[in-house]
């Protein structure tokens, strides 16, 4: 029996974060959704994803925090998408041993999905 792969979308903007959502839910995956960092980091504490589409510009607890917290909590995660608005000197900085793609917006939702079934593959 296959299992679905799972992921999680955290982005404060509901039209992306819906809309990403639906794309990815349309290639098979179990898509759940986090509304803020906070959110984010209280699903990847309680649960595991197969991938994680992190907005690096949130607030109350930003995408750099939640990466933070995943190096310290899950460091076997390799598998996180960052998409991001900020300038790419920032979205650079994120940590490369589990960033597998970063994206700038608008981002190529081709990309967005190829960078999330290199994860899930």
């Amino acid at each position: 029996m296959l299992v679905a792969k799972r992921v999680l979308v955290a982005d404060d903007d509901q039209p992306i974060r819906r809309f990403i959502r639906a794309v990815l839910e349309r290639e098979g995956l179990v898509v759940e959704e986090a509304v803020d960092g906070r959110q984010a980091l209280s699903k990847i504490r309680h649960d595991g994803y197969d991938a994680i589409v992190l907005d690096l510009m949130m607030p109350l607890v930003s995408g750099y925090d939640v990466l933070a917290e995943i190096t310290r909590e899950r460091p076997n995660s390799k598998c996180v998408v960052i998409i991001s608005a900020a300038a790419a000197r920032e979205i650079e900085q994120a940590d490369p041993s589990i960033v597998r793609a970063k994206l700038r917006k608008p981002f190529d939702i081709r990309e967005l999905v190829a960078a999330v079934h290199s994860c899930t593959d």
